[in-house]
């Protein structure tokens, strides 16, 4: 007999602050858990549905060498090293993947890459229960990055995680005298 003391106005307010009460932590629980991303380091195994890519290396490059001479990128391009196992029962097409830099920007990965060696091309099918290595080309800003890798399936049951690149840059080596080397005596 509680509601005859309490007035209407009083038991919806209260009603719909205990239907909040119930809604509102699976929404939270729900939104934190599809905006954190799993982030694997480079090396490591990193699982996106059924496949499992392994970035071995990055590599930096001022321009590539094809059969119509240099190709220069608008930045720099970027070759990533790659291994894609699949681990379903059937042929699985790997899609396009992405680079993503510390504000966000997305950066697609090049259809074309002439001038890289074992470059993975734009169609690759992988049977069940194997490996595809290779290379990926990106043209980006010289930076860090995170490279998002993607099971390939339908929007609704993709999943997607990322793999720091932590920006490695080696020296090019350097042309000419050998400081090593014993001068020769001149006589």
């Amino acid at each position: 007999m509680i509601v005859k003391f309490i007035k209407l106005p009083t038991l919806s307010l209260l009603l719909v602050c205990l239907g909040l009460a119930f809604i509102l932590p699976g929404c939270s629980r729900f939104k934190s858990g599809s905006n954190s991303t799993r982030v694997y380091q480079m090396g490591s195994p990193a699982v996106a549905g059924p496949l499992t890519y392994t970035v071995l290396d990055t590599e930096w490059k001022e321009s590539l060498e094809g059969s119509l001479g240099a190709q220069l990128p608008e930045h720099r391009f970027l070759v990533v090293n790659v291994s894609i196992m699949n681990g379903s029962g059937g042929d699985i097409n790997v899609p396009l993947l992405a680079l993503i830099d510390a504000e966000g920007k997305e950066y697609r990965e090049k259809d074309k890459g002439e001038g890289v060696n074992q470059w993975l091309g734009i169609l690759r099918p992988i049977p069940p229960a194997q490996t595809l290595n290779g290379h990926i080309l990106f043209d980006v800003p010289l930076g860090g990055y995170k490279l998002r890798i993607s099971s390939g399936g339908d929007a609704e049951s993709e999943t997607t995680a990322l793999v720091d690149l932590p920006l490695h840059v080696e020296a090019p080596p350097v042309k000419g005298v050998d400081s090593l080397a014993t001068p020769a005596n001149p006589k």
